[in-house]
């Protein structure tokens, strides 16, 4: 078939005669509406306006496949004000319902540039030297200012190595493209804020860091213990019942549901469906909504879930990038970047802000060290969900991670459903709080044992199972059936 589906949209290539009159037949039964040429949807009840900006990136990559997000738009990957900016070969403007599509005429994508949904987007470095161009009415470059606090922001949840790799990144990519008088600009903002020079454009000045002072002791020990232990375990690797696309989906249906739920972002089955599939927004919930299906985005791509890192700084910027990109339309808890003030759960303090970057790189080495897929899975998890990097969302990005370590395995993936929540909080809990390795592990190998029984390429069958067993009982007296896990149990060694 010659069109894409993403979510609820469908792109019909114009040489399709018979898609074209497909999609013709469709709108006529008023089961589709047609949201610009080409570019269909067959949610017929949210209003157009609504679904161009839910889908922006997706659209822009069918109508403009050969340029890229820059400027604001890089920074904060949505629409903003009506606009949405990319760089292409010429300056244009394109009207779509109330959003309009600003294109200027600029230097083609790096290497260096990530890609989010298949389509290239400025770095971190470019975009912040895009953001210091003047402009010209467009509003396509959100300031100095903005630059200035974005910097502020990260030297607070960062170390200086972070901040002086931006730079270096950013002299790079001025070289080539010719833009001496932004890096100019930039590396005098960057100077100020680090203390090394003086500007009475600067309001606060950035903490000298010891470089021994630069991440969490006690964390770092913890973890290496949490390693030690695991190198003594001997997992059961087990590998999804069928590796065909639609169970894989349905499978990341159940992901996304649960790994919300647990962490308060409730809905009905029927409700999940209708805003993953449907593409319905639940009345009065626009950032939960967005949340879960923003969640299913990334955790139903297998390319998003086999993202590799090999160093520290790939391992971290994978983190802010599923952070980012699920929790776009929650604002105010800095989507993509590290928090930068101290969290808590109960009686358990996280690691500092100032130290958050540094533990997960003086950490990622040990990383390595693990060739089974489960035991990274499980390291990677804790040491994400002990760090709690962000202001919001943490467990949901940590069994992001641990999903992603499974499935480049070619594991199955991990689904905590309600009715296990209270087994899975206790088993980080028994880590923190008491050094209990093994009953951490316990509690993720019996998961892995229940997801991996099931056979997801019939999303009905699957529903009514899951419904039959009591998955989304939100009931602490509730347990996970056992099935045989006593005889499939992997390897724990007794503390």
């Amino acid at each position: 078939m010659n069109f894409g589906f993403i979510m609820a949209i469908y792109f019909i290539k114009h040489s399709d005669k018979a898609q074209d009159s497909r999609a013709r037949r469709s709108v006529a039964k008023s089961e589709w509406v047609k949201i610009y040429r080409g570019i269909y949807s067959d949610d017929i009840s949210t209003p157009i306006e609504d679904q161009i900006r839910s889908n922006i990136i997706p659209i822009v990559k069918h109508l403009f496949p050969n340029s890229m997000i820059s400027h604001r738009s890089a920074a904060n990957l949505k629409v903003e004000n009506g606009k949405f900016f990319l760089t292409g070969k010429n300056n244009y403007q394109h009207k779509l319902a109330d959003v309009t599509i600003i294109q200027s005429k600029g230097p083609e994508s790096l290497k260096s540039d990530p890609i989010y949904i298949g389509y290239p987007c400025s770095s971190e470095s470019r975009y912040l030297l895009e953001n210091l161009q003047i402009d010209r009415g467009l509003k396509k470059s959100l300031g100095q200012a903005w630059v200035e606090e974005k910097l502020d922001q990260l030297i607070n949840i960062s170390d200086e190595s972070r901040i002086n790799e931006i730079r270096d990144i950013a002299r790079q990519i001025a070289k080539k493209f010719q833009w001496d008088k932004l890096f100019n600009k930039l590396d005098n903002i960057i100077g100020c804020l680090q203390g090394t020079r003086v500007a009475p454009l600067l309001t606060t000045r950035a903490k000298a860091r010891a470089s021994g002072e630069a991440f969490d002791n006690d964390r770092i020990t913890l973890f290496e213990q949490l390693a030690v232990f695991l190198h003594r375990c001997d997992f059961k690797q087990r590998k999804p019942l069928l590796s065909i696309d639609i169970a894989f989906s349905n499978a990341a249906f159940w992901d996304a549901y649960f790994s919300n739920y647990i962490e308060g972002t409730a809905f009905g089955i029927e409700e999940a469906e209708e805003i993953i599939y449907e593409h319905k927004e639940s009345v009065g919930r626009h950032e939960d909504s967005h949340n879960i299906l923003r969640s299913y985005d990334l955790l139903s791509s297998r390319d998003e879930m086999k993202r590799l890192h090999k160093t520290p700084e790939e391992f971290i910027e994978i983190i802010k990038h599923y952070h980012r990109y699920f929790m776009a339309e929650n604002t105010e808890i800095m989507p993509g970047e590290f928090k930068t003030k101290p969290n808590r759960a109960g009686n358990t303090h996280f690691v500092l802000p100032t130290l958050v970057e540094g533990t997960f790189i003086r950490i990622y080495p040990i990383i390595n060290e693990f060739q089974c897929p489960f035991k990274r899975a499980v390291f990677c998890m804790f040491i994400v969900a002990e760090i709690h990097p962000f202001i919001d969302g943490n467990g949901r990005i940590a069994r992001m991670i641990m999903n992603s370590e499974l499935i480049k395995g070619g594991l199955e993936r991990i689904i905590i459903p309600t009715i296990y929540r209270e087994d899975y909080l206790g088993g980080l809990r028994a880590v923190s709080r008491n050094q209990d390795f093994a009953a951490y592990c316990r509690m993720l190998d019996r998961a892995h044992y229940f997801t991996a029984r099931f056979d997801y390429s019939d999303a009905n069958t699957i529903k009514e199972e899951f419904i039959r067993i009591g998955l989304d009982r939100d009931d602490k007296e509730a347990l996970l059936p056992a099935y045989n896990y006593r005889n499939e149990m992997s390897h724990i060694p007794v503390l």
